[in-house]
């Protein structure tokens, strides 16, 4: 066990059997990215969102986040008429949240720019990219606010991409072209975000030191759940107060969505006249599922291994 402080963080399935009577609902949304939102980890937390019925409740900021929780969940299981009901069941709670004075405050700033981020990835899964882009760019000016600098690359990248597939789609710019401006501009968003990492204490260099491990368990063909090592994310994280540290995680997985959309566009694709750079990309795909292995986001670790496998192809 680390004895850092940044990272005793009490895991849900670890509270006794009053943690759905006790359990603030702000803290289970504030943690809900940095340590639930895993490729089949979103249980525990809607469960106990659940059980003190957050979707209903007077705090007008725990009904959106509770109801970008769920969105959140659809989206990564790819139940979209989940997704979209819930959009359209709590789009009135988001609009009085907004209007409200309370959307001053940081945890209400935060749900709504996740809200709108997690509903415009759905959208643009249902192919409606154009609404998409306007739920991401509502996103992306409330992640502008200082406090919520950890946000930022995750729900920046989203918009990026969705703005050049908009501007791809329309015929604008010739397809070898589209492809040239793209990296350009995950370039330098890529250049802001990693400074931004920076300032917060994250080594990004360090994530090499996953390198072994994740190694080891493609080596051993595990499949069951990721072990986390603390020791390597407190390198990487540096040592800090536990709400810190799940913020600087949550910006980190951010990182990683923006790196694996640069890696899929840095690629070469000969349909689009577009001779990329292959080994850029594997490097970077790398990168990305060692961070993905580190934090334990088994999604994304299969989103870079399956970019890795493509590769090769």
């Amino acid at each position: 066990m680390l004895s850092s402080p940044a990272l005793q963080l009490v895991p849900y399935e670890q509270t006794d059997a009053r943690a759905p009577i006790t359990m603030d609902p702000r803290e289970i949304l504030e943690r809900f990215d940095s340590e639930r939102d895993l490729e089949m980890r979103h249980e525990e937390a809607l469960a106990l969102l659940h059980a003190q019925r957050a979707h209903e409740s007077a705090d007008l900021a725990v009904r959106v986040g509770t109801a970008w929780a769920h969105i959140r969940h659809a989206d990564l299981s790819h139940l979209l008429r989940d997704g979209i009901a819930w959009i359209d069941q709590s789009r009135a709670s988001v609009a009085q949240l907004e209007a409200s004075e309370a959307s001053a405050g940081p945890f209400a700033a935060y749900v709504l720019a996740r809200w709108h981020a997690a509903a415009g990835r759905i959208l643009y899964r249902c192919g409606d990219a154009r609404i998409a882009s306007i739920e991401l760019t509502t996103a992306a000016k409330q992640c502008t606010r200082k406090d919520l600098w950890y946000v930022r690359p995750d729900i920046l990248s989203d918009l990026l991409r969705v703005q050049i597939d908009l501007l791809d789609s329309h015929g604008r710019t010739g397809t070898a072209n589209a492809s040239r401006m793209a990296v350009r501009r995950f370039s330098t968003l890529r250049e802001v975000m990693n400074r931004l990492a920076g300032r917060r204490g994250i080594d990004l260099g360090a994530v090499r030191l996953f390198a072994g491990e994740l190694a080891h368990h493609l080596g051993t063909g595990r499949t069951g759940k990721l072990g986390v090592s603390r020791e390597r994310l407190a390198e990487v994280i540096g040592i800090c107060d536990p709400r810190e540290a799940r913020r600087r995680c949550e910006l980190l997985r951010g990182l990683i969505n923006l790196h694996l959309n640069r890696a899929l566009l840095i690629a070469p694709d000969h349909k689009r006249g577009w001779d990329g750079d292959r080994d850029r990309s594997r490097e970077l795909a790398w990168w990305c599922a060692w961070a993905a292995f580190g934090v334990g986001d088994r999604h994304r670790l299969a989103q870079a291994l399956r970019h890795l496998t493509s590769l090769e192809a």
